[in-house]
Order: C-alpha cells, then sequence, then structure tokens
C-alpha cells in the first residue's frame, strides 16, 4: 500500500471463515448472522474437530470506532454455536470514502 491509504476506503467485502463442529451448529449460525444483514458467501464440509465451515459478506466501512459493532455480535452468534473464526478479509476498493 502507498502512504495515501485512506481506512475509510476499505470495505468489508468478507467477514471471517467460521468453523462448526455440526451441520445444525452451522445453519443456526447461519439463521443467525443473516438477521444482521450478512449473506452466505459460501459454504463447505471439511475435516477436523469443526468441519463444516461457512464465510459470508457485508460492505461495511470498518472504521475503529464501529469495528466492535461490526465483529462482536458475529463472534458471540459463533460462540453461542461452538464456532470458531478462522480470520478476517477486507480489500481497499477507492481512494477516498463516499
Amino acid at each position: 500500500m502507498n502512504g495515501d491509504w485512506d481506512f475509510y476506503s476499505c470495505r468489508v467485502d468478507d467477514a471471517p471463515a467460521w468453523n462448526f463442529a455440526d451441520r445444525e451448529s452451522r445453519d443456526r449460525f447461519v439463521a443467525d448472522v443473516a438477521s444482521l444483514g450478512f449473506s452466505v458467501r459460501s459454504e463447505w464440509e471439511g475435516e477436523g474437530a469443526r468441519p463444516f465451515g461457512v464465510q459470508f459478506q457485508r460492505r461495511d466501512v470498518p472504521a475503529l470506532d464501529r469495528i466492535d459493532d461490526l465483529t462482536l455480535p458475529l463472534f458471540d452468534a459463533a460462540r453461542a454455536r461452538g464456532g470458531e473464526c478462522e480470520g478476517w478479509e477486507c480489500a481497499v476498493l477507492g481512494d477516498r470514502a463516499p
């Protein structure tokens, strides 16, 4: 990135990947976060202790004064369903906020 990067031009396109021990827990989590305005980007089944995964998307400005409002409901919903977070993604979409 260059020194002209503007934090407010970054939009959250993809929420973290979340992993669950069973399909039912993942499906309940999907319903929980859909009510927060997120839509499913992908679901998968893999291996390991939490093989049922899901990733969401929603556009937001990940501003420091709002990031807890954006992320904590996701973490709370995942914890209630026995899920865990794999990580977070965001992309710079332009030079300046609209």
